[in-house]
């Protein structure tokens, strides 16, 4: 007998009411080659749009890849490690979250990205590669990038500035996992599974 517990959502932050959000594209996480950030930078380096920023918070073996094409293009602008509650506010801020980890890496079939979760909890538009990782109850809330490449979420990320995701998505995407994913009900899958084991 199994159970799966993807992840745990905090039940305690609430939802707040942003009237001016920036033109601003996040990712935060870890800086590494399977995670994306590299196709992600690259493909909004293509973006013929001044008027929006795209900013990195983390660190890892991919920052001197970003930190290049932020010194190639003011848009871009790599931060770094940085408190948690700063990043929180600039999440809840921005108008679109990314995650383009690389859905061809071995290790990402077993490794939900904890980000989903915080990405979820803040209101704010959220677009992820197609993670075998991550249920796809979860779709019906977020955008899918596909498999990651440059090519593709430069062709989302045009689409998006066009036409964005409409708040009422993010919205439903935070009761989810508040209502559904809260420490609660996902340790209550373990009890359950424990009180399902025949110990005798």
């Amino acid at each position: 007998p199994y159970t799966i517990v993807e992840g745990v959502a905090d039940r305690t932050i609430q939802l707040q009411t942003i009237h001016e959000r920036e033109n601003t594209m996040i990712y935060a996480g870890a800086v590494d080659p399977g995670c994306g950030v590299e196709n992600f930078v690259q493909a909004f380096h293509r973006l013929e749009a001044p008027d929006w920023e795209c900013c990195i918070y983390g660190d890892g073996a991919s920052r001197k890849a970003a930190e290049k094409l932020a010194q190639q293009d003011p848009r871009i602008h790599f931060y770094g490690f940085v408190d948690n509650r700063i990043v929180m506010e600039r999440l809840i801020h921005a108008k679109l979250l990314v995650n383009p980890r690389d859905t061809t890496q071995e290790f990402t079939k077993y490794s939900f990205p904890s980000k989903t979760m915080e990405y979820m909890s803040t209101g704010t538009p959220f677009a992820s590669t197609s993670l075998i990782s991550i249920p796809k109850a979860y779709f019906q809330y977020i955008d899918t990038l596909g498999t990651g490449s440059s090519e593709e979420i430069y062709q989302y990320l045009k689409q998006f500035i066009q036409a964005p995701l409409p708040l009422e998505q993010a919205q439903k995407a935070y009761m989810f996992v508040k209502e559904q994913k809260n420490e609660r009900i996902q340790v209550g899958k373990m009890i359950a599974l424990v009180d399902t084991i025949d110990t005798k």
